[in-house]
């Protein structure tokens, strides 16, 4: 379902009639989708929602500080760092998935996490007043007592080069991401992941975590997927745990991947929503925070 979108000229806006002839020219279930169109169906006051929440994720996206709290109390709020896995791994540029062929993709997994390590030392250093120690013993021990539980849960392949990257921080992760492995947890699933879905539903914190009404889990990945992650994760709330926030820290689509990335999402989230049976999207997106909001 998720294939290439039709050629959009270069620079040209996503729009919902862009979104429909998208659908028209790729899809098998166009002719379903039409007829619930012409049944009275809300497609194209939905398409045009989220649209609208992948623009806000996008414009937040282009810049790390304006997605982050303002103060030492907001950052606190923030208790984990939830990735949401990608193509390739965190050693591998690519892997056999349906983006292989696709250049834009590669490295982004390897993006997210060290996005991910980079917004939870900035929060430690907000929370410390200063920044992190350039002796790795006193860094680790800051980050371990201040910073926010990163938390991964992929494909077994995904999984393994992040526990070998944990094994030994300062030796497999970049200097400027670096992040104690007692901070860093890989979910192993029950069954192998393939898509969102499998990774909202195999999501957890442990069993003894601290995180209170109103504290924050922030997820991070690329902005056209967090559209369709948020209307899923509507539909699955009960992965959340009570009384918590979700913060989106985006990263904007990778260099290449317009408009076919955001195009693929949309075309994407609207199919879980319209098509699927049982609806896997929501009618609208998972409460969440971002732009400092």
């Amino acid at each position: 379902m998720l294939k290439g979108g039709p050629e959009i000229e270069k620079g040209a806006s996503i729009t919902v009639e862009t979104v429909l002839q998208s659908i028209e020219q790729t899809e098998s279930w166009w002719g379903q989708l039409q007829a619930l169109m012409q049944q009275g169906k809300p497609v194209k006051g939905f398409i045009s929602d989220v649209i609208e929440v992948w623009s806000q994720l996008e414009i937040a996206a282009q810049n790390l500080q304006s997605q982050l709290p303002q103060n030492p109390a907001e950052a606190a709020k923030i208790k984990a760092l939830w990735i949401i896995s990608a193509p390739g791994t965190y050693f591998q540029a690519s892997k056999q998935d349906r983006y292989v062929s696709k250049p834009w993709s590669r490295w982004m997994d390897r993006q997210r996490i060290n996005y991910a390590l980079q917004i939870g030392r900035k929060l430690a250093e907000m929370k410390l007043g200063h920044p992190i120690s350039n002796n790795w013993a006193d860094a680790e021990r800051e980050l371990t007592e201040q910073g926010p539980l990163v938390v991964y849960n992929g494909t077994p392949a995904e999984n393994a080069a992040v526990l070998e990257a944990k094994k030994a921080p300062w030796f497999r992760i970049p200097e400027a991401n670096i992040y104690p492995g007692n901070k860093i947890l890989v979910i192993s699933p029950i069954a192998d992941i393939d898509n969102t879905v499998d990774q909202i539903k195999s999501f957890h914190l442990p069993p003894v975590f601290d995180i209170n009404l109103r504290d924050e889990i922030g997820v991070v990945l690329h902005a056209p997927q967090a559209v369709r992650f948020l209307y899923m994760l509507a539909n699955f709330q009960e992965t959340v745990p009570e009384g918590a926030n979700m913060r989106v820290f985006a990263l904007p689509t990778p260099e290449g991947g317009f408009p076919e990335y955001p195009m693929q999402e949309l075309r994407g989230t609207t199919y879980y929503r319209f098509i699927a049976n049982p609806p896997i999207a929501a009618e609208s997106p998972y409460p969440f925070k971002n732009l400092s909001s």
